[in-house]
């Protein structure tokens, strides 16, 4: 099972935490090659990391990732975050904020089609949750040693009831979501990739597809709603068990469009299963198993306007997402 993260390209340390509870391995697009890492360290990974760029830039990739400094460099000079120039690339398509001349014309230097201002968009963000994620890290190393300084000091341990020690921070979403989704959709358009589902990110993602969902006048159903506390460690067996499990039931939903009772059976032997091992700890964020009466890439279609998804699309085929909130 290789699920395809979505519309993120950055994983922190805390998201690939939650990823390895469940899968081996995921595929995550990347907006240009060589310049991007999908995470900040890779040593001891938890999880395998499939790489993929559907389009290579070659030769405009200097150029590139010029105008993504520049855009950073404009930001931080006008008195915003250089992060946040992701949203003020978005204003300026949206025509909502004005930018120098010479922001404009580095964005027409690589490309004045709206494929390229995407890619830059997705570039902005993957940036963001990186330099996020460095400050969440250096937060949560500060909060380690304070916690050693008070047992230390103090004998307070940083155990709680259940006996689990505190090892993983809550994951947060990352910001503006949905503003990437049409930028990462007209990349994903552009891959070659079977053997992929779909894997969500943020509960407002999975809201903007449910509502799709309505609006098409067709059903959903959340199949799977599992608890994840923040002291769920990786345990090898349980995500042999699960993958190995949940695999069957969907690639015969999947071939067949009939095996709807047999992935709900399977679906409800896991919850249970979890639900016996964490039910009773206090849960920070949740995976969610959705099916639709509709293929994905009609929902994507609808919310982003892209047309080029198809019944030959592998990527969104299928009428099952996962998602984590």
């Amino acid at each position: 099972m290789n699920p395809l993260v979505f519309p993120v390209t950055f994983l922190d340390q805390t998201l690939l935490h939650i990823l390895s509870l469940f899968f081996s391995r995921v595929t995550v697009l990347l907006p240009a090659e060589k310049i991007f890492e999908v995470v900040g360290s890779r040593e001891e990974l938890p999880i395998a990391i499939t790489e993929e760029t559907p389009v290579l830039l070659g030769d405009r990739l200097d150029d590139f990732q010029a105008t993504i400094k520049a855009l950073q460099n404009w930001g931080a000079g006008i008195g915003l975050d250089g992060r946040l120039s992701a949203q003020a690339l978005l204003q300026l398509e949206q025509s909502t904020l004005e930018m120098p001349y010479n922001i404009i014309s580095a964005i027409k230097g690589v490309g004045d089609d709206g494929f390229m201002q995407a890619l830059l968009l997705l570039g902005l963000a993957h940036e963001k949750d990186r330099g996020d994620a460095e400050i969440n890290m250096d937060i949560a190393t500060l909060e380690q040693k304070q916690g050693l300084l008070r047992f230390v000091l103090d004998g307070v341990s940083e155990t709680d009831d259940q006996g689990f020690g505190n090892l993983h921070s809550p994951w947060h979403c990352p910001e503006n979501i949905p503003a990437r989704l049409k930028p990462w959709a007209l990349l994903a358009s552009r891959m070659q990739a079977n053997g992929v589902v779909p894997l969500g990110i943020g509960l407002e993602l999975k809201d903007r597809l449910d509502v799709a969902c309505d609006a098409e006048n067709a059903g959903h159903q959340d199949i799977m709603c599992l608890q994840i506390p923040e002291q769920a460690g990786a345990d090898t067996g349980w995500r042999a068990f699960f993958i190995d499990s949940l695999e069957k039931a969907l690639n015969q939903f999947g071939l067949t469009g009939s095996g709807l009772s047999q992935l709900l059976e399977t679906t409800r032997a896991l919850q249970s299963e979890w639900e016996q091992r964490f039910g009773a700890v206090k849960a920070s964020n949740t995976l969610y198993l959705t099916v639709y009466d509709l293929p994905a890439y009609r929902l994507l279609s609808r919310i982003t306007g892209i047309r080029s998804f198809n019944d030959s699309s592998a990527v969104f085929s299928g009428r099952v997402v996962f998602f984590i909130t």
